[in-house]
């Protein structure tokens, strides 16, 4: 075992533990903590971080409101000055990928790259210390599911999503340490029988996938071409339509439960046994919505992205990190007792967001949730809808035996769309056997003009 190893496996456990009291604090107790985190993120990376030292000069006394925002773009152009260890710097972490040996930079550093599906792809860093916050953070949700990882019953879990090596949830599942918890790997852009396939040899207690992959392996369930029997299931990574619970409790009558982590957050929220919004892990992170202008946005209001400082990252200090995700807000007391605020819902990235035109010409912003509110709904397996410059185009996967959606879908889109001001173009629906998959293989279910 190598030495990396030896140190996450002893972290591993007391980090898991840690995140188990908090689900029972107060909430007076968790913005304690949360304050007294942030002034020591702070601090490490005003002695240790050039970049931060120059940048932040004369706010440090300021609250975290007043600081500036970090952009992926501004990150990647400052990395080897904002990172606090000397030794690291972005040259290597491009080689070290490149030379395509997964194991630890510098015999101390996890790497992983951002998917790029919202542009160019990202590398960080890692020591063994926040590597063990993010894998008990992964496993946060899990716990939640009623699941809990390192237990004495092994409990076999499948994740269905890319097999790229660069990426968190692969790399965590590469160096999770057997005993924790026994993973098997299966590539989403495999065809659905091959996927059934391996599912069906493994038995997993908890089967991990996309959102979008959900319905059709419910429907793979359902129609005999797969039989296993998880405990529990968790979607994240491109969303989980209403849709999809239902068939999943058709098929298995399991309970579904959605997360919402980031290559850069590692876990920001997860659905508790109440099912009523995702908790943010407001002990790992600090977590601000905000409009196009970057001003808070009101409890209930879709935020066009979100700013997350992590609490825990003293490699590379994230402060203010713009993350291209809107979200919604509830502040009030979740039922099952625990001290996190909550997300009533995640929208989609501002990459997914609409702009057309009202009857005068003006700009009409369509955020991602007014589609998803048809879609969600829609008896389709899959999903996608395309803006060309003349119509929209609507991918559709329609199960066995599935009603005819060619008329009914387009009409409530443009009802929809009208509703908010915009001149609709021509919708039309196209069938197809799937989804092309993008970046990390995860779906892009709206492509505006402007990112295609």
């Amino acid at each position: 075992m190598e030495r990396f190893e030896l140190e996450l496996a002893m972290r591993l456990w007391r980090t898991h533990r840690a995140l188990r009291r908090r689900d029972a604090w107060s909430r007076d107790r968790l913005v304690a903590h949360q304050e007294a985190a942030l002034r020591r993120l702070r601090a490490h990376a005003y002695r240790h971080s050039a970049f931060y030292r120059r940048w932040h000069a004369g706010l440090e006394d300021r609250p975290l409101a007043d600081l500036p925002v970090m952009s992926k773009e501004r990150l990647l152009e400052v990395y080897d000055e904002a990172v606090t260890d000397p030794a690291l710097c972005y040259r290597d972490l491009e080689a070290f990928v490149a030379a395509d040996r997964p194991g630890y930079l510098h015999g101390r550093y996890v790497v992983v790259s951002t998917s790029g599906s919202s542009g160019r792809p990202a590398l960080f860093a890692y020591d063994a210390r926040e590597w063990a916050w993010i894998l008990a953070s992964l496993g946060r949700g899990m716990t939640w599911a009623g699941l809990e990882p390192g237990s004495l019953r092994r409990r076999r879990v499948a994740t269905v999503g890319t097999v790229s090596p660069w990426h968190m949830s692969a790399r965590a599942g590469m160096t999770l340490p057997g005993w924790w918890l026994p993973t098997l790997r299966v590539d989403a852009a495999a065809p659905i029988e091959a996927v059934a396939a391996q599912l069906m040899r493994w038995q997993p207690d908890l089967l991990v996938t996309y959102g979008s992959l959900l319905a059709g392996l419910a429907d793979a369930q359902v129609e005999g071409r797969m039989d296993i029997a998880p405990r529990a299931i968790v979607c994240g990574a491109d969303g989980l339509s209403e849709g999809a619970r239902v068939r999943a409790r058709e098929a298995w009558g399991t309970p579904v439960f959605e997360e919402y982590a980031a290559t850069e957050t590692a876990g920001i929220a997860a659905e508790c046994e109440v099912h009523s919004g995702l908790h943010i892990y407001e002990d790992l992170l600090v977590v601000e919505a905000v409009d196009d202008a970057g001003q808070p946005v009101p409890v209930g209001v879709p935020a066009m992205r979100l700013l997350v400082t992590v609490l825990f990252a003293g490699t590379l200090p994230l402060i203010r990190y713009e993350l291209s995700d809107g979200v919604r807000l509830h502040t009030e007391a979740c039922l099952c007792g625990r001290p996190f605020a909550r997300i009533t819902g995640v929208d989609g990235r501002v990459s997914e967001t609409l702009w057309l035109k009202s009857a005068q010409g003006d700009p009409v912003t369509i955020s991602p949730v007014v589609i998803h509110e048809i879609m969600d709904v829609a008896e389709v397996t899959g999903w996608q809808l395309l803006q060309e410059p003349d119509r929209l185009c609507l991918r559709v996967v329609i199960p066995e035996r599935g009603a005819d959606v060619s008329e009914s879908l387009p009409r409530k889109l443009t009802d929809a769309l009208g509703r908010h001001g915009a001149v609709v173009p021509p919708i039309v629906v196209e069938s197809v056997s799937a989804i092309e998959r993008g970046p990390g293989s995860k779906v892009a279910l709206i492509k505006p003009l402007a990112v295609r």
